[in-house]
């Protein structure tokens, strides 16, 4: 739709009029920032540089979608399992009896299953006494996606710098965070980790 050049066309003759439109309007904010769309997504690009970003675009998408079933794969595969109730102490009987139950419908009969929650933390490390356990469940969820096998991430990971790169650089941006960043409070990525690190 951004690169449409009948509709960008249309966009932009109402955007050069806008100064019939009420200032402070919602009209005239609504058009200002849909014009921004337009232009940040490339629709002033010449249809040769139009064409890239178009394949870019379907890279990302594809990839995108490539990352997010193996993160959800890679997520369900790492689940932590252990042999014994004693490597859970510090869980109560309710969640160990959950441990037991995903462990057989994994058929590990016998064994404890921990399935791994998110990607930055597991509830259960806040619980778990066993040192050796909470070690164990830590580095399964760290290293879910960059164990070397058929759900690894890091090629895709890689793949998606280069093009975000490509992507940028193509709409004159200096890299892929001040492209993200167009419509943000702050535009450059130097300002934005200076007000963190003041916050």
């Amino acid at each position: 739709i951004y690169l449409d050049a009948k509709l960008f066309a249309r966009v932009k003759a109402l955007y050069e009029k806008r100064a019939k439109l009420p200032a402070g309007s919602e009209e005239a904010r609504l058009l200002e920032v849909t014009y921004e769309r337009f232009v940040n997504a490339g629709a002033q690009l010449e249809e040769a540089d139009k064409a890239k970003l178009k394949s870019i675009n379907e890279q990302l998408s594809t990839l995108g979608t490539e990352f997010s079933q193996k993160l959800t794969q890679a997520t369900k595969d790492g689940a932590l399992v252990v042999d014994s109730k004693a490597e859970l102490a510090g869980l109560t009987d309710s969640e160990i009896e959950t441990a037991a139950k995903q462990a057989t419908e994994r058929k590990l009969e016998g064994k404890f299953v921990l399935p791994l929650i998110n990607t930055t933390q597991q509830p259960m490390l806040a619980k778990l006494t066993n040192r050796e356990t909470r070690r164990k469940l830590y580095e399964a969820s760290i290293i879910r996606t960059s164990r070397g096998d058929k759900n690894d991430t890091r090629a895709i990971i890689v793949k998606m710098a280069e093009l975000r790169a490509d992507k940028a650089a193509l709409l004159g941006y200096p890299e892929y965070a001040s492209y993200a960043m167009f419509d943000r409070m702050l535009k450059k990525p130097a300002d934005a980790i200076g007000f963190m690190e003041n916050l």
